[in-house]
């Protein structure tokens, strides 16, 4: 018997979508801080380090199973993923951290752009709908009058690396 799955979310689902992006909001306030004390590759990389660890004590065979593909997969990936990171938090040394958030929260609106233009996967009505409900409740929950310099062009570079690593995790 296959059971239908629910098409609405169920209230208790969407309130922790809810709870996880504003935790995911709160992560820019506190790398802002973090960055007073640390050089971006020092931050980022105590941040990865300590991760890493956490997964080889929570999932010390992980990475055995993943074979060599599956490991070389994982550093291109990884590769583009640091790139990301390593753009928008030097982008957010001298961006507000809102407009961080703003301009990370596009690579909503990259995604579907990027596996557009690389894969081929054009987008259907709905994707574009979402995409512009999502880039407008970012703009309203963050912007108060921007401006664009270097930071907020790393941070727009940064979306863009998280789109990519997003439509190569997919593929």
């Amino acid at each position: 018997m296959v059971r239908k799955l629910a098409t609405r979310p169920r209230p208790v689902a969407a309130a922790l979508l809810v709870l996880a992006t504003a935790g995911w909001g709160a992560t820019f306030v506190v790398m802002k801080g973090a960055l007073a004390h640390a050089s971006v590759p020092e931050f980022l990389w105590w941040r990865f380090v300590l991760a890493g660890a956490v997964l080889v004590v929570v999932r010390p065979a992980a990475v055995v199973r993943l074979g060599w593909r599956g490991l070389g997969q994982g550093v291109v990936l990884g590769a583009v993923l640091s790139a990301a990171y390593l753009l928008q938090t030097a982008g957010l040394r001298t961006t507000p951290a809102a407009v961080a958030g703003f301009l990370t929260g596009l690579q909503v609106v990259l995604t579907p752009l990027i596996g557009w233009a690389l894969l081929r996967h054009a987008p259907g009505r709905r994707t574009w709908t979402a995409t512009a409900a999502a880039t407008l409740g970012l703009a309203i929950f963050s912007l108060h009058g921007i401006a664009f310099g270097a930071g907020e062009l790393l941070t727009l570079a940064s979306a863009a690396m998280f789109a990519l690593q997003i439509v190569m995790l997919g593929r």
